[in-house]
């Protein structure tokens, strides 16, 4: 075999090989092409627990590219009813808060749902979502505060993601 075809041939299979570990990004968000700015949804994280009552803790993130801040929506669950004023993301020496709206409280399952919402800055999220170190996220409640963590591991596949994803948002 001249030197030619196997350049080629080593090619196809790196190729081929590149394929199997390529990170799918549609399974972690969605662009939507609305007037005034794309939107991107990104798909709801629950790899976040507590480790002290052995909750959990759901987000999901939208943004409309362009604007200067993001939304993160939560989800937790408690025994019994203890509204959020408050989301802490922290890393660090770093903390980012921000003040946060109920969009329901609901009894499911013997537990109390509660859903809220939050906004962050792009640019404190992205700084989050580049960091090799996984964050914690702290809710703040009438009863005191709840911390949620996250395994080096897991942050590090969902980043690897993210990291993408937030780079496709900031294009103009």
């Amino acid at each position: 075999m001249n030197l030619t075809i196997k350049k080629f041939v080593i090619l196809v299979i790196l190729l081929q090989f590149s394929q199997l570990f390529a990170q799918k990004l549609d399974k972690y968000y969605t662009q939507r092409t609305q007037e005034g700015g794309d939107i991107f949804f990104i798909f709801p994280n629950d790899d976040f627990k507590n480790t002290s009552n052995k909750t959990g803790f759901l987000f999901d993130i939208t943004y409309r590219q362009g604007d200067d801040s993001l939304t993160l929506n939560f989800t937790y669950h408690t025994k019994n009813p203890d509204p959020a004023s408050q989301l802490i993301i922290g890393l660090n020496d770093k903390k980012y808060a921000s003040p946060v709206k109920k969009l329901y409280v609901d009894f499911i399952k013997k537990k109390w749902e509660h859903r809220y919402s939050g906004k962050f800055s792009f640019s404190e999220m992205e700084w989050i979502i580049n960091s090799p170190d996984p964050p914690k996220f702290t809710i703040i409640s009438e009863k005191g505060q709840s911390e949620f963590i996250v395994t080096s591991n897991k942050w590090k596949k969902y980043t690897d993601a993210l990291q993408k994803i937030f780079y496709i948002m900031a294009q103009d």
